[in-house]
């Protein structure tokens, strides 16, 4: 596939519906508007921008040796789940994540700043899960996470489910447990998180759940 021809057909076809529905009088600004088309007014060049490379930092094991992560999080957080190697491989951090689970297991508050691919979603998912391992089952709803759009918040449950779900070898009633609501705002669903036994429903609940976690 030629990026660069599929850019151009677009284009052309995209200037050709811009010029189907302006009529203009006037030769002078016809002429301008013309020649403003034809010099891409209307879209920018091609933007070609590369990745840095995020310096790398402790694994979720040494994480777990240190006591700062809990032990099932070594089972859990592991990276290339597929396939016949359904457990996968040891995941190593990156040091924006390390320094976030550090701070958010001394219950420090933060805000994490960085690039796209660069794991943003395991710098809060991990604290979350680690702090309802920590406390252990039986206590409710322990976590709610809010997202402004419905798409993230779909991105975010299937990468929830990826970690707790895939490979991990824990019986059903013990799993962490990811209910949906979306009836409080039309624009965003908020993930409750809870460990063990699971009665209230979400909905129900909203008003008596103290908030423990604010990560952004």
């Amino acid at each position: 596939m030629d990026v660069f021809a599929m850019r151009n057909a677009l284009l052309k076809e995209y200037r050709e519906y811009i010029a189907s529905f302006i009529t203009i009088a006037d030769e002078r600004i016809t002429r301008y508007v013309d020649e403003s088309l034809d010099e891409g007014y209307l879209w920018p060049d091609p933007l070609i921008q590369m990745n840095p490379a995020f310096q790398p930092a402790a694994t979720i094991e040494t994480l777990v040796q240190e006591g700062v992560l809990h032990s099932e999080c070594r089972k859990i957080f592991r990276v290339n789940k597929a396939g016949i190697d359904i457990l996968g491989t040891p995941m190593r951090l990156y040091r924006h994540q390390e320094d976030a689970i550090r701070i958010a297991r001394d219950g420090g508050p933060y805000v994490l700043t960085t690039g796209t691919g660069s794991g943003k979603s395991l710098a809060y998912i991990i604290p979350i899960v680690d702090a309802v391992l920590q406390r252990g089952s039986g206590q409710g709803i322990q976590v709610i996470v809010v997202y402004p759009m419905n798409a993230l918040a779909n991105s975010q449950e299937k990468e929830l489910h990826k970690f707790l779900r895939q490979g991990y070898p824990i019986r059903p009633n013990r799993a962490m447990r990811v209910p949906r609501d979306c009836s409080a705002t039309p624009s965003g669903w908020g993930f409750v998180l809870a460990r063990g036994h699971f009665a209230p429903s979400p909905g129900s609940a909203w008003n008596r759940v103290p908030i423990n976690w604010c990560r952004s």
